[in-house]
């Protein structure tokens, strides 16, 4: 049986710890989004066509909202489904600017297919800052 040695057990051990309590500090802020993903009447992966052209058209949306490294990852992260001739962008941008750009890029793409914007606003978190103080 071969041993760890103890200096290597206990780093991973804490590496294990420090990130189980850091994740459980994070809260998910698209939780409540992906609760629309379960109404009936909303699309989904589930609902998108495995046609290669229209796959084809995902590709290239996602990789022209990518090119773009002055949107947010919200913006890089949206959804993005075709099907019946329709391209659907869904979930949060950081404003309007973004949402405009992640249109525009759809739009240029999409050809014939039409481009449906179910697209949000998500302010950004606040993060508190602390002065210092100096006595």
């Amino acid at each position: 049986m071969k041993f760890v040695p103890l200096p290597i057990f206990l780093l991973t051990l804490g590496l294990i710890f420090n990130t189980s309590l850091v994740r459980g500090d994070v809260k998910n802020d698209d939780t409540g989004v992906n609760r629309m993903d379960l109404a009936a009447n909303e699309l989904t992966s589930d609902n998108q066509s495995s046609a290669k052209s229209e796959m084809q058209i995902i590709r290239k949306i996602r990789q022209g909202i990518i090119a773009d490294k002055k949107l947010s990852m919200y913006a890089h992260n949206v959804k993005i489904i075709t099907g019946d001739g329709h391209v659907t962008l869904r979930g949060p941008v950081r404003s309007r600017d973004e949402e405009r750009k992640v249109i525009k890029v759809a739009q240029s793409v999409a050809g014939p297919y039409r481009v449906i914007d179910k697209l949000r606003i998500s302010q950004a978190r606040k993060v508190e800052t602390y002065k210092r103080r100096v006595l």
